[in-house]
């Protein structure tokens, strides 16, 4: 596990076609029964599918199996913001 948020964990995994690092984010539904919760996953799962920019990482694919939905994204080494605004301060937009 890399990762941790109120929706799910986030996983190291690799794409089996070209073996490129992926993350891949778990969230288990059976856990957000809420109907915000479940609003609010079914709001992020549309809108990774469709921004495109350079500076936001990019959703590869999403499967859902039984009561789980994968995100599955690139994978940015030593991608966590949240260190990286605390340790260099706020960051320059472009």
């Amino acid at each position: 596990m890399i990762g941790e948020g109120c929706y799910g964990k986030v996983y190291r995994g690799s794409r089996i076609s070209d073996k490129k690092k992926v993350a891949i984010k778990t969230v288990n539904l059976a856990e957000h029964n809420e109907r915000e919760d479940l609003e609010f996953i079914d709001h992020e799962l549309k809108i990774s599918q469709l921004l495109k920019h350079e500076r936001i990482i990019d959703c590869l694919d999403i499967y859902k199996k039984s009561n789980h939905y994968y995100f599955v994204t690139e994978l940015i080494e030593d991608g966590d913001l949240d260190k990286l605004i605390r340790e260099q301060g706020p960051l320059e937009e472009f």
